[in-house]
């Protein structure tokens, strides 16, 4: 079957509590094993005010330049499926994650902004397939922004997750369980920074030694892992300092830093000038 939604909106499909899909689709038990899976295009298009925007059972998907909002459960809820999913925006779901993905469903997700969900921005339970999480823009998470996992007894592989801008999320930018192999590089996580993953954690959910770990880590992105997260909470700092009246002291500790000395060592070595002068000066030029 073939399922096109072009150009279209759905709006409050149901009633009361008991709102519906916007689109669902399911292979029936009386169809055999072999029968082809759905073709689904959803295109430039507007779904909101129901349980689900869209969910896909074996399905073969397109999904890009639609708006997903004010949904109670997901965004886009999809399970063995292989799914191409682009440049759309999903926000307003109260009681669960922005995308969800399950029994093996895999393909491509990228350009998407993701925001106001109740749980994950994305949400992928790996079985199989490659998966490539790419150039999302996440915020305003109610767990962890990107909640990874595998099967103990089959940790996943095949598995990118680069370029993200994350922020502001309840939980760790990236969450991963039962991990084999994974590429992960050049995502942005500020906002949170104080809640991310160390370098132990992330290799041990890698399958990696931390020694390996940082080596692929350094080869990646050209800084130490270490660096990379001092530069994410001063840059974290900066903003605050810009922006609240807060004591530097308290700024310290919101970023993720457990001593001051460190903290003002830190923010000398990357921005030249102590976290006291970098307010002043900011006050200076922008008339604070």
């Amino acid at each position: 079957s073939f399922t096109l939604i072009e150009q279209s909106q759905l709006v409050r499909l149901g009633y009361n509590a008991h709102l519906a899909r916007g689109l669902t689709s399911r292979r029936s038990a009386q169809q055999p094993a072999a029968t082809p899976p759905a073709r689904v295009l959803i295109r430039a298009s507007e779904l909101r005010e129901m349980a689900s925007g869209v969910e896909l059972h074996d399905s073969l998907a397109l999904i890009e330049d639609s708006q997903f909002s004010e949904l109670q459960q997901y965004g886009l809820d999809l399970s063995a499926s292989r799914v191409g999913i682009a440049r759309n925006r999903i926000s307003d779901v109260r009681n669960h994650s922005g995308i969800r993905l399950r029994d093996g469903s895999a393909g491509l997700i990228t350009d998407n902004l993701i925001g106001s969900v109740g749980k994950a921005a994305i949400e992928a339970q790996l079985q199989g397939g490659a998966l490539a999480l790419q150039n999302n823009r996440i915020g305003g998470t109610g767990a962890s922004a990107i909640v990874l996992t595998g099967s103990p007894q089959q940790p996943a592989e095949g598995l990118l997750v680069a370029g993200n801008l994350i922020g502001n999320s309840q939980g760790s930018g990236i969450d991963g369980q039962h991990i084999g192999r994974a590429l992960i590089i050049d995502n942005r996580i500020s906002g949170n920074p104080e809640k991310s993953m160390s370098a132990t954690e992330l290799a041990a959910e890698l399958g990696m030694s931390e020694s390996r770990f940082s080596r692929f880590f350094h080869r990646a992105t050209g800084n130490t892992y270490t660096d990379f997260v001092n530069q994410v909470r001063i840059n974290r700092a900066c903003q605050l300092l810009m922006s609240t009246d807060r004591y530097v002291t308290n700024i310290c500790y919101d970023v993720g830093f457990n001593n001051v000395a460190n903290f003002n060592r830190r923010f000398l070595e990357l921005k030249g000038v102590t976290p006291s002068e970098f307010r002043k000066q900011a006050e200076s030029r922008f008339g604070g």
